[in-house]
């Protein structure tokens, strides 16, 4: 798998308190797929730890469900 740069490393769900890293959130295709399933029907919002700046997650053209 080729390494991917990201904009927003760190991950922080406002909800749960919990902080982690955006390679974990994407580690695989399958979780991947289900948090841009999640975002975009509103059931997470995802937030950068170091600026608060909600995060987008964009959608992806490989997303068969």
């Amino acid at each position: 798998m080729a390494y991917i740069e990201r904009a927003i490393n760190l991950v922080f769900y406002k909800i749960s308190g919990e902080t982690i890293t955006a390679d974990a959130v994407f580690k695989t295709q399958k979780d991947s797929f289900e948090i841009r399933r999640k975002y975009q029907v509103g059931e997470i919002d995802l937030y950068c730890l170091e600026c608060d700046q909600k995060m987008g997650v964009s959608t992806s053209n490989l997303d068969r469900g």
